[in-house]
């Protein structure tokens, strides 16, 4: 129910962000269904390549993936990639610059003995190198922050640290204990950048946990996934590349 709470939120944040912005119009949409053997429930993978303007350096070759599950009920299908599918494409796609994974996220922050809740969200480090920006103070999220075992950061927006801390230099090093869990600053991202929206105030670095090689053992997660085309490649190329690679790929059923 956990899950499937989460892409019900996804899919209301999705529509609302989409009629706040009219002209955001969707450039690419395309549907490609396949089977994976007898042996293996239908599952549908890289249903849809979205592709639509982005406020950021090399829009063009920004993409949305995501995958649908044969036969899964309507009110459950959301943009969301599984770790089977990006283990599929990650190493062996000749169309993609890479894969980051994201989530938005409402944390609690523990201040003073208080708790409250601050908007933020999750990401892969490797989408800020695909979005152009470039740190107004510090540092931006580095892959080894993603590593198991990593010591827990976070970055903070430009306006969170104007609000939060005055602006200050003496920001890096400090702590925010986010539920639960002590983060230090690392810096602090460039006044104008944003993702996935405008109401995230901080990101911390987004791992994805590899699927189990135990057959018995389900390791299923999912979540929104960006992509960067290879120089003069196009959507619909990608699309199917993907397809074909993860059609190799077996995975367990879909229940």
């Amino acid at each position: 129910m956990e899950i499937l709470g989460t892409w019900i939120r996804d899919i209301r944040r999705t529509c609302t962000s989409l009629a706040r912005q009219p002209g955001m119009a969707i450039a690419a949409l395309l549907s490609l269904a396949l089977g994976i053997g007898a042996n293996v429930a239908l599952f549908s993978v890289v249903d849809g390549v979205l592709m639509r303007p982005l406020p950021y350096p090399g829009e063009e070759r920004l993409v949305r993936l995501w995958e649908e599950h044969e036969g899964a009920q309507s009110m459950v299908r959301a943009p969301l990639l599984s770790n089977y599918t990006y283990e599929a494409l990650k190493d062996a796609s000749l169309t993609l610059e890479g894969i980051g994974a994201y989530g938005r996220n409402r944390y609690i922050e523990t201040r003073d003995d208080r708790r409250s809740y601050l908007e933020g969200a999750s990401a892969s480090p490797v989408l800020f190198s695909f979005l152009g920006t470039r740190p107004a103070l510090g540092r931006l999220l580095a892959e080894e922050d993603a590593e198991e075992g990593a010591p827990p950061v976070v970055l903070l927006s430009y306006g969170f640290w104007q609000r939060r801390f005055g602006g200050e230099d003496s920001v890096l090093g400090k702590t925010l204990e986010l539920d639960g869990e002590a983060r230090t600053i690392v810096g602090v991202a460039e006044k104008d950048f944003y993702f996935p929206d405008r109401e995230a105030s901080l990101w911390v670095p987004q791992s994805i946990v590899p699927p189990s090689t135990n057959p018995e053992e389900s390791s299923i997660s999912v979540f929104s996934a960006l992509a960067k085309l290879k120089p003069g490649v196009t959507a619909a190329q990608a699309a199917a590349e993907s397809t074909a690679l993860a059609r190799g790929m077996e995975r367990p059923p879909i229940t």
